[in-house]
């Protein structure tokens, strides 16, 4: 917390090193998510940090987690723990795709709808004092006409961390490290320290490497 109110007390100074900004669209074709993104030191340059907002929640990662960030692109890893096989869903009828990018146009409609719907699956103690558990997401696949089956669930509920140390320490051992553009990600509130987020696009995900797994792609 100390290091998020010394980036705000720069800013405010406008002395913020911006490294990425985005107001995020919503049209047929896609959704591109609202993120900003800092590069922002502490008190040397081994506290130096990168800073992501986004609708009310905040992300303080590793920069040299993310090697791709200045050409608008993030390192995603997702831990498998003992699986030897990673299922790597794809979207591949116009419709099906067409139906889950509206649910998350309608998650995105406003700040306090945005935050809600990516914290929608939480459950923690750490974040008790959330709108957890409504699954809000499934209520907004219904009004889509899309079925809130198992595959588009976990498309939808999926958590990715940005730091390599979560994936292969905490959900690993194996793991899958990916990258995707910046405006297709979700970001959870940091308070649980797992940099974690949630991508809005599955056919934008591509597969850097897998660790003691393998690739299996499924289509929806």
């Amino acid at each position: 917390m100390r290091l998020l109110f010394a980036f705000w007390n720069r800013a405010r100074c406008g002395e913020v090193d911006a490294l990425y900004l985005s107001n995020g669209m919503a049209g047929r074709e896609g959704v591109t998510a609202p993120l900003a993104v800092y590069r922002h030191s502490g008190l040397s340059s081994r506290t130096e940090r990168l800073v992501l907002i986004q609708h009310g929640s905040y992300l303080i990662a590793d920069i040299k987690s993310q090697p791709y960030i200045d050409r608008g692109e993030a390192v995603l890893y997702r831990g498998v723990q003992n699986a030897e096989i990673f299922l790597f869903r794809r979207l591949t009828t116009a419709d099906i795709r067409l139906r889950f990018i509206s649910v998350h146009a309608r998650s995105l409609a406003d700040s306090v709808t945005s935050f809600n719907a990516v914290h929608c699956n939480v459950s923690r103690t750490e974040t008790g004092w959330f709108n957890d558990r409504s699954f809000m997401l499934g209520d907004l696949c219904l009004q889509t006409g899309l079925e809130p089956e198992p595959p588009i669930m976990s498309l939808l509920y999926s958590g990715y961390a940005l730091e390599e140390w979560c994936a292969a320490g905490k959900f690993g051992s194996n793991y899958v490290k990916l990258r995707t553009p910046l405006s297709n990600i979700r970001i959870t509130t940091f308070v649980c320290n797992e940099t974690e987020v949630k991508i809005i696009d599955p056919n934008k995900l591509e597969v850097i490497e897998a660790v003691g797994c393998k690739i299996r792609e499924v289509c929806i």
